[in-house]
């Protein structure tokens, strides 16, 4: 029936969600905790000087912390990473 296959679509859209969600949390939880700060930092809009400030690092090191977490996160668009930042409420979406 079209009920039934509206339903086994939803649970399909859902199944497919869920395995995204699980993915990138495992992608979240691989990175070390320099590299989080780096991502957190990056999805906040900081510079690699101003990181580096911030972390009392060399520049070249964050900048080594940020391709690893790039790498590890699987992209290389600063827009990822500042929707993924917000997808699990690190930083907020300036319209909310």
């Amino acid at each position: 029936s079209a009920a039934r296959r509206h339903y086994l679509g939803t649970e399909v859209a859902r199944s497919i969600a869920m395995e995204k969600l699980i993915r990138t949390d495992q992608k979240i939880s691989s990175l070390s905790h320099q590299e989080f700060a780096v991502f957190r930092m990056v999805a906040e809009g900081l510079s690699i000087n101003e990181i580096a400030n911030s972390l009392t690092l060399a520049p070249k090191t964050v900048s080594n912390y940020k391709t690893n977490m790039m790498r590890k996160l699987g992209t290389t668009k600063l827009a990822d990473i500042i929707f993924l930042a917000q997808k699990i409420g690190l930083i907020h979406s300036p319209h909310k």
